[in-house]
């Protein structure tokens, strides 16, 4: 969680939660060595701390690679830490004391790579309850997507968070195998170790405890199949180590260890989430003064952090702007094309909004979008209206009472940044407001131009957009009209301004 971009002391506030987990799980102790502070005792939280805030530092070498920079998105942003988690366990009652105290402590931005259960209705989420009392307070939270891939998958996809998807760098990292035929195979990872001779290969499967037989591993090196992006890596060393493997290789037998795409749910935007080099700490029980410092580590968790710096320097640069207009910002000056020029691809083929949301985060244009769509706490409550949510769960989520609309709002009137419609079988019109945040000399003329959904009639009007006469906020409508599509149809729509802004829309329809 950040505070104002200013030099100075980093880390002004740190808090600890663990009386929930306790009530669960018994004391967090009793299952493993952890610190009774806010101190880090995993590594995951130093890791996306200093993703988003950290300052520069130079000459960060680990074993094999040297001479690396490593800095936040906002470096000279402040920190305020809230420990809610133990062992990869959550509750519910540390996470939403710890946003409550965030909002009393005036946080500005709240960065969470942690995911909620992307199934539950936003009543029974947690984090998202947490999140919209901290955008009702006016404080954006930043959120990782999760890295499930799959049907169905995103997590925190509730409208008041910015949902981060993980992309790729251009960057990787690679691991030589050579095998006693001579062949040599490229792996994908980071070896801090070399192995002097040959040792024999042995299959165990899913390298589990309890599943091993000691004698049979020892002295090789241990081929693990892994099974999703829940299955542990480090869990399977720490089992092979205790049984005297000198090595492992990991194989997949599933297509989704690094594929971080979300289908069928518009993430708001992608960040880099692969190979990412930041912060780690020593380890808990051995506390090695010669532990490596920094680490590169992957997922969505590590995305998260880089539109949260970002968003920060947003916000720095633009004091009064809502949690929705700070999102706007990051979402419609993402860009679709990668470092080569080309268009951002999904394994091999074309990335759609499933996969990375509006766009890659672009920094250099975040501060400056020209329009941004802005929405607040009523606009929600419209929304949430026609989610099958009854008086009393509104009442108890807002903090007074709420009476829906009759007729209701549509929920892809919800004045997102992008275009969502679920269910197209007829003619329909969506609506958008953007408001205007040019500088005094900036066009004050915004005009148009559409990428068509295929199988789609699609208009809209008006298709001008004037600022000239003094005026702030303007509504646009778009129609849309089947024609020939069936499933999920992907389109954009863009304002601009003739010159340096360039406000796009991304827009995914289900034509049935």
């Amino acid at each position: 969680m950040l505070t104002n971009y200013e030099s100075c002391r980093k880390i002004i506030g740190a808090r600890y939660y663990y009386q929930g987990y306790a009530q669960d799980n018994g004391p967090p102790d009793a299952t493993g060595a952890v610190y009774y502070s806010p101190r880090d005792d995993f590594g995951h939280g130093s890791h996306t701390a200093s993703t988003a805030v950290g300052e520069e530092v130079n000459n960060v070498n680990l074993p094999g690679v040297s001479n690396l920079t490593a800095k936040g998105g906002a470096p000279h942003a402040r920190l305020a830490v809230y420990k809610v988690c133990w062992h990869n366990s959550c509750s519910c009652a540390d996470i939403l004391k710890a946003y409550d105290d965030a909002i009393s402590d005036g946080v500005d931005i709240i960065t969470i790579s942690i995911t909620g259960n992307s199934k539950s209705n936003y009543f029974e989420d947690c984090f998202a309850i947490g999140a919209f009392h901290a955008y009702k307070n006016g404080i954006l939270v930043s959120a990782s997507a999760g890295n499930d891939g799959g049907y169905r998958t995103v997590a925190n996809a509730a409208p008041w968070f910015l949902t981060v998807a993980a992309s790729t760098i251009d960057r990787e990292a690679y691991t030589f195998l050579r095998l006693g035929n001579g062949e040599v195979i490229r792996g994908y990872g980071l070896n801090l170790y070399q192995l002097e001779g040959y040792y024999p290969l042995v299959e165990a499967s899913y390298c589990q405890i309890n599943m091993l037989q000691y004698s049979v591993i020892r002295d090789t090196i241990v081929l693990c199949l892994v099974n999703g992006v829940d299955d542990s890596i480090d869990e399977k060393a720490e089992v092979l180590k205790e049984g005297g493997a000198v090595g492992m290789i990991v194989i997949s037998n599933s297509n989704i260890i690094y594929n971080y795409a979300v289908p069928t749910a518009i993430p708001d935007i992608t960040a880099p989430g692969v190979n990412i080099l930041a912060a780690w700490l020593p380890n808990l029980e051995t506390q090695a003064v010669d532990a490596v410092a920094y680490r590169f580590d992957s997922g969505t968790s590590m995305a998260c952090p880089h539109a949260t710096g970002v968003a920060a320097v947003v916000k720095a640069v633009r004091r009064t702007w809502s949690p929705a207009a700070i999102k706007s910002a990051l979402m419609t000056t993402a860009t679709l094309q990668d470092n080569t020029g080309g268009l951002i691809k999904s394994g091999q083929y074309q990335a759609t909004p499933f996969d990375l949301g509006s766009g890659h985060l672009n920094p250099d244009l975040a501060v400056d979008p020209g329009l941004v769509y802005d929405f607040d706490i009523d606009d929600i409550i419209d929304f949430l209206c026609v989610q099958n949510a009854n008086e009393w769960q509104l009442q108890n989520l807002v903090g007074r009472p709420v009476f829906c609309k009759t007729p209701p709002v549509a929920a892809y009137n919800l004045n997102y940044p992008s275009i969502g419609i679920n269910y197209l079988d007829r003619p329909t019109s969506v609506y958008r407001t953007v408001t205007f945040k040019g500088k005094r000399n900036d066009p004050k003329t915004y005009k148009v131009s559409i990428e068509y959904p295929p199988g789609i009639k699609m208009r809209v009007v008006p298709d001008v957009l004037e600022f000239s006469d003094g005026s702030t906020k303007a509504t646009y409508r778009v129609d849309f009209v089947p024609n020939g599509a069936n499933g999920y149809v992907f389109g954009s729509i863009t304002w601009s301004d003739g010159q340096e802004h360039n406000v796009r829309s991304p827009i995914a329809v289900n034509v049935v």
